[in-house]
C-alpha cells in the first residue's frame, strides 16, 4: 500500500501543476483583456480631447474682433455683450444675430468649425452685420476672417455646403434709403489663405408678386415689377412698331425705362443686329422661344436688348441707356422670363 502512493505522487504533483499553470493562464488572459480595454479608453479619451467639436455654447462665450469696434476683442457672455457709454445715453451692443451659427469644415483638416454673423449696433437705428469664419483650435473658436455684410441687411439663409458659405440676403441696391434694402443676392464664400473671398455673387429677383400685363390683341401676358408703370398706349412710329409698350420708373429726374416692341415684320435696325451687341447669350422663355440678348456695343452707356422672332412677328424688349446695371439686367432678365404667349 505504502508503495503504490510512492508510485502515485508523480502524477498527483503533474496535475496540480497543469491545473495552476491553466488557473494562471485565464488569470493573465482576464488581466491583459481588461487593461487593453483599460489601455483603449485611455487612447479614446485622448483622441476626444484632441478632437473636441465646437459647440453653441463655446461659440456664444467667444473672443471676437468686430470690424465695426475697431477689430477690439470683445468676450461674448451667452450670446452678447454691452457696453454702456458714460458720454452719452447710448449702448453698444454686440451679439450672434438670430442665433446664426452652422457648423462644417471650412479649411480641409477634417475638424468642424463655424460660421456665425454678428450683430453691432451702437444707440441708433443701424444694425450692422458681418459674416464671421471660426475654425476649430483644439476644440476652442478661433475667429479667422470677417467680411462686412452692411447695414440693416435682411439674411434669408445661411449654409455651408463641401467647405463654402453660401448666404442669401437682400441688400441695398443704388437706389435704395438705408431702412430699405431691395437687392436680393445670393454670395458664396470660401475660406482661402485665412480670408473670406467671394468666389460667385448672384443677384435675384423675386417676380411672385408683380403685376401682369395681358395683350389680348397679340395674344401674350408679362409680368413687371409693382412700383413700375405700364403704358401701352403710346406709338413709336420712329421703329414701325404695330404695338409698342413702355414700363417705366421714375427717380428723382430721371425715368427708367424698359420698352416692348412687336413688328408685323423684321426690322433691321443696328440695335438688334447680333454683330452690334456685347455679352451676347441665348436663352429659351415660354419653353419654345429662342431669345437673343445682350448689351448694345457702340453707345457709352450701353442699353440691354432682347428679341425673337414667332410666328411671323418679332418682339423686343430693350432699355434706356444707363440701365446695363446688375440690378436693371436682373429685373430685365425678368421681365423676358415671364413672357408667355395666350393659351387658346
Amino acid at each position: 500500500m505504502q508503495k503504490q502512493n510512492s508510485h502515485n505522487l508523480p502524477k498527483f504533483i503533474i496535475t496540480m501543476t497543469i491545473i495552476i499553470f491553466i488557473g494562471t493562464l485565464f488569470g493573465m488572459t482576464g488581466y491583459l483583456a481588461k487593461n487593453k480595454e483599460a489601455r483603449k479608453t485611455v487612447i479614446k479619451k485622448s483622441v476626444d480631447i484632441n478632437n473636441k467639436d465646437l459647440t453653441v455654447k463655446s461659440l456664444k462665450n467667444a473672443k471676437y474682433n468686430s470690424i465695426f469696434w475697431k477689430n477690439e476683442t470683445i468676450k461674448l457672455k451667452d450670446g452678447s455683450y454691452t457696453r454702456k457709454y458714460s458720454d452719452s445715453a447710448s449702448v453698444g451692443y454686440l451679439g450672434i444675430f438670430d442665433n446664426k451659427i452652422l457648423f462644417g469644415d471650412l479649411n480641409g483638416d477634417g475638424e468642424k468649425d463655424a460660421v456665425i454673423i454678428l450683430d453691432s449696433s451702437f444707440g441708433g437705428t443701424g444694425h450692422f452685420y458681418e459674416l464671421v469664419a471660426v475654425v476649430n483650435k483644439n476644440g476652442e473658436p478661433l475667429q479667422i476672417a470677417s467680411e462686412n455684410l452692411g447695414d440693416r441687411s435682411i439674411i434669408n439663409s445661411l449654409e455651408i455646403n463641401n467647405g463654402k458659405i453660401i448666404i442669401d440676403m437682400i441688400t441695398h441696391g443704388p437706389m435704395d434709403g438705408g431702412c430699405c434694402p431691395t437687392l436680393r443676392k445670393v454670395f458664396e464664400y470660401e475660406l482661402k489663405e485665412n480670408e473670406l473671398v467671394i468666389i460667385s455673387e448672384k443677384e435675384l429677383v423675386d417676380n411672385k408678386d408683380w403685376q401682369t400685363y395681358r395683350n389680348e390683341e397679340y395674344g401674350f401676358e408679362v409680368k413687371y415689377p409693382n412700383d413700375w408703370d405700364i403704358n401701352d398706349t403710346s406709338t413709336n412710329y420712329n421703329l414701325g412698331a404695330n404695338s409698342f409698350i413702355e414700363f417705366t420708373k421714375k427717380e428723382g429726374d430721371f425715368t427708367y425705362r424698359f420698352e416692348f416692341y412687336v413688328f408685323d415684320s423684321f426690322s433691321d435696325q443696328k440695335w438688334y443686329a447680333e454683330d452690334d451687341l456685347d455679352q451676347i447669350e441665348y436663352i429659351t422663355i415660354d419653353n419654345k422661344i429662342s431669345v437673343t440678348k445682350g448689351q448694345t456695343k457702340y453707345d457709352v452707356s450701353p442699353a440691354l436688348v432682347g428679341f425673337w422672332t414667332y410666328s411671323s412677328r418679332t418682339y423686343l424688349l430693350r432699355s434706356l441707356p444707363r440701365m446695363a446695371t446688375p440690378e436693371f439686367k436682373e429685373i430685365f432678365n425678368q421681365i423676358l422670363s415671364t413672357f408667355k404667349f395666350i393659351e387658346d
